[in-house]
């Protein structure tokens, strides 16, 4: 098939210079698409095609003058072939895929409906030339059955007369053709306007879209970009409060450890320049005994100015802080045991200990040791205190001195009540 290889408008005006039919192919990408590929390259089409004088045009259905033409012609199917006529009237619409034979007779029945048309359209000439066949007719049967012609004069007058209808006529049919191609051009004009219309609306709507889309997504982005500093700005603020709690605490830990550290550092400062530990030292029957020792001494010498004093193996311990010397202690010293530089010891009878949950005698003497135990962290304050003010120089009394120092307490605890 030899298609048109111009544009729409120029077919148009080729196939009105022909006066023949005006066929529009429009063609999609389906499978009927190329079932009609065959049917256009079929014989009998091509050789009616040409027989008839059409002039083809294949358009694709998505193109823009497929999209143009489907604003004046609806397009249906996908391929559809059209046949216009004159003033752009369709005249046949096949859809779809069709046999080669239906087509033919298609392109036949739509040639018809053309010449139909075209002599609707040029009646005057069809007219005149009846009129003057019959006046052609009329005159020579007059000359014959006339025997006498006219004269030389007027027959040439009669050709001018016709000359110059002739000339009238062509020049009436001239102006309705310019007419009819005026129109034409003016359609075809608007035509393109309406298309250049279009395609300016449809590349202002497509920029206008493009616009919002960039709008909405440089809006999406600023929101994202808000919520991350956000996020930032929340997780910089928990890991500063952690890192606030973490350094708080260890100040606090710190702190706790540098005062006890402190303490210990005093306490062990106080024991160290003590050279001498001052105890008193509680018996079961209420009285007590003081008496200086050296730190280094350990707690067996203890034990045996005890027995010494008292006459009694004793069991110490002390009270504040609580705790209950054994055997193995006796070999520690007074510094180690913590006793220095002044301490309050409770001494208790073996026989006392042992016997004091079946009551008898042992009574008071338990009775005396709760009472040491009482009075054991106010007197450790006042050795304390003591020692401080007066300091150590007080030397080691013997067993005498001892007891008379218990014997004149006695009195002065009995004096309130006499």
């Amino acid at each position: 098939m030899e298609w048109f290889p111009g544009s729409i408008p120029q077919a148009i005006q080729t196939a009105k210079q022909n006066n023949g039919l005006f066929v529009v192919y429009v063609q999609g990408k389906n499978e009927d698409t190329e079932k009609m590929a065959d049917v256009w390259e079929d014989k009998n089409v091509i050789s009616t095609c040409k027989s008839n004088k059409c002039t083809v045009i294949k358009i694709q259905g998505d193109s823009e003058e497929g999209k143009f033409f489907g604003e004046i012609y609806p397009i249906l199917f996908l391929p559809s072939t059209y046949f216009i006529g004159l003033n752009g009237v369709p005249l046949e619409v096949t859809g779809g895929h069709v046999e080669a034979d239906t087509f033919v007779q298609n392109i036949t029945t739509a040639q018809q409906k053309l010449q139909e048309q075209i002599s609707k359209h040029n009646p005057a000439a069809s007219s005149s030339a009846v009129s003057e066949s019959v006046t052609m007719g009329s005159s020579s049967s007059a000359a014959a059955k006339s025997a006498d012609k006219p004269p030389l004069q007027d027959r040439v007058e009669m050709a001018k007369a016709k000359m110059e209808q002739k000339r009238i006529e062509k020049l009436q049919k001239e102006k309705e053709e310019t007419k009819l191609r005026e129109d034409e051009r003016r359609k075809l004009g608007k035509d393109v306007h309406k298309l250049k219309q279009y395609q300016e609306d449809r590349q202002r709507k497509e920029l206008e879209e493009e616009i919002r889309k960039d709008r909405e997504e440089n809006k999406k982005m600023r929101e994202k970009i808000k919520e991350q500093i956000a996020r930032d700005r929340e997780e910089k603020a928990q890991m500063y409060k952690r890192k606030k709690d973490e350094q708080d605490i260890d100040a606090e830990e710190k702190k706790k450890a540098k005062l006890q550290a402190k303490q210990e550092a005093a306490a062990m400062d106080n024991a160290r320049r003590s050279e001498n530990a001052r105890l008193q030292i509680r018996l079961p029957d209420g009285s007590s005994i003081s008496n200086m020792f050296n730190s280094s001494d350990t707690l067996e010498a203890v034990h045996q100015f005890i027995t010494a004093t008292t006459g009694h193996q004793m069991s110490l311990s002390t009270t504040f802080p609580k705790r209950s010397f054994t055997d193995e202690d006796r070999a520690e010293t007074l510094m180690s045991l913590g006793l220095a530089p002044t301490a309050v010891i409770i001494a208790v009878n073996h026989k006392s200990r042992s016997s004091a949950p079946y009551g008898g005698g042992g009574g008071a003497v338990s009775e005396g040791g709760i009472v040491s135990m009482l009075l054991a962290p106010f007197l450790m304050i006042w050795n304390f205190i003591y020692s401080l003010i007066f300091g150590g120089s007080e030397s080691t009394p013997p067993a005498g001195q001892g007891s008379t120092r218990q014997q004149r307490a006695e009195p002065q605890q009995q004096r309130p009540g006499s």
